[in-house]
């Protein structure tokens, strides 16, 4: 017997012994809770990573079929924890920080790709429309610039360029 008539043949079977399979299964079930829970545990993150796409489509597909019910655990959500964006904030401020700095990016359709990292008194400088390098904040504002109109791009990107080899963070 090939692969795919064994295939079809426990498909056949499986369909039509589909009452008696579930009844099994659900015996097995409440006769061994704790196996079946250790089993479940161990199994799902594999399951998710071997399936990505299966579990995002089928994710989807319950989210939209389930609107109302979301909704509503969002509205209990929100009213539960009134104030927890405003915690989030005074807690993370770097976060915040970098993902405001990254949606005004978006915003004005430049890309965030950093070329070294942020420190104290800086500016993230776009030499072009992806690579971001960060500078002291007097470099940046020393030259006035824009990167959208292409005006003085050549006499900022030179002093940080030289900021960066010079040993710029």
């Amino acid at each position: 017997m090939t692969k795919e008539k064994k295939k079809a043949y426990k498909r056949k079977w499986y369909l039509s012994h589909i009452d008696h399979v579930k009844e099994y299964n659900k015996k097995y079930i409440s006769a061994h809770p704790e196996e079946v829970k250790t089993w479940n545990r161990e199994n799902a993150e594999k399951y998710r990573v071997n399936n990505k796409e299966l579990y995002k489509a089928r994710h989807k597909r319950w989210r939209l079929a389930h609107k109302e019910k979301l909704a509503v655990w969002g509205k209990r959500w929100r009213e539960a924890k009134p104030n927890y964006y405003k915690e989030y904030e005074q807690k993370n401020p770097e976060a915040i920080k970098k993902y405001r700095v990254k949606t005004k990016a978006n915003r004005r359709k430049l890309g965030f790709v950093f070329l070294n990292s942020p420190f104290p008194n800086c500016h993230g400088h776009h030499i072009d429309f992806e690579r971001v390098i960060y500078i002291p904040k007097e470099i940046h504002k020393a030259i006035s610039h824009s990167v959208l109109r292409n005006r003085n791009m050549e006499k900022i990107n030179k002093e940080a360029y030289r900021f960066l080899n010079k040993g710029g963070l």
